[in-house]
């Protein structure tokens, strides 16, 4: 098994060095009012209640040319649900994917979530 979170140390760190796509699942008011510059929006509750979105999200983490997904929310904890989602639905449907870069991209959640983030705390 593999280590799923990234700290914010990390995660500032890899953003210097590395193709991130960034998901911020907070409400579209809190990502509004501040979020991690280049972030995309992707409503929490909208995935879950989508058959297509966490697709949607790896092709667009494909198209970018990212090596990473970078999920995060307030807390941490939602996006570490989503994260293991989307992994395992790559896992799920691996042989079938249109895209061998699918298969490279490494899925992690940022831990304790955006407000862990922004305080510097690691």
């Amino acid at each position: 098994m593999f280590d799923i979170f990234i700290s914010g140390s990390e995660l500032k760190k890899l953003l210097k060095e590395e193709r991130v796509c960034l998901i911020d699942i907070r409400d579209y008011e809190d990502y509004i009012n501040e979020h991690i510059e280049n972030a995309y929006n992707y409503n929490y509750s909208s995935i879950l209640n989508s058959d297509n979105m966490i697709e949607e999200i790896l092709q667009k983490a494909v198209n970018d040319g990212c090596e990473y997904i970078v999920f995060y929310c307030r807390f941490g904890d939602s996006s570490y649900e989503l994260a293991r989602m989307t992994i395992n639905y790559i896992e799920m449907k691996g042989k079938d994917l249109y895209n061998t870069e699918l298969k490279k991209l490494r899925i992690k959640s940022l831990y304790g979530g955006f407000r862990n983030y922004i305080s510097g705390r690691k």
